[in-house]
């Protein structure tokens, strides 16, 4: 049996467009709920990156196809 999982920490979404990434330096929300609006039809890689106290690190990531 491994250790158990250490939450997050901090995270941060970036929505792919060159707009600033929406940040949480005092740890991740259970639940994201983020409005963000595409100025420009294209397709996007938004990235959501979260780290823990220990400085481990992961992302999770989405294409997204704005017309």
């Amino acid at each position: 049996m491994g250790s158990p999982p250490v939450p997050p920490t901090a995270c941060a979404l970036d929505f792919g467009d060159g707009s600033p990434p929406r940040t949480w330096p005092r740890g991740c929300p259970a639940q994201l709920a983020v409005r963000h609006v595409y100025e420009r039809p294209g397709l996007y890689r938004a990235v959501l990156w979260a780290t823990d106290a220990g400085g481990g690190e992961d992302l999770a990531a989405v294409e997204l196809r704005v017309d």
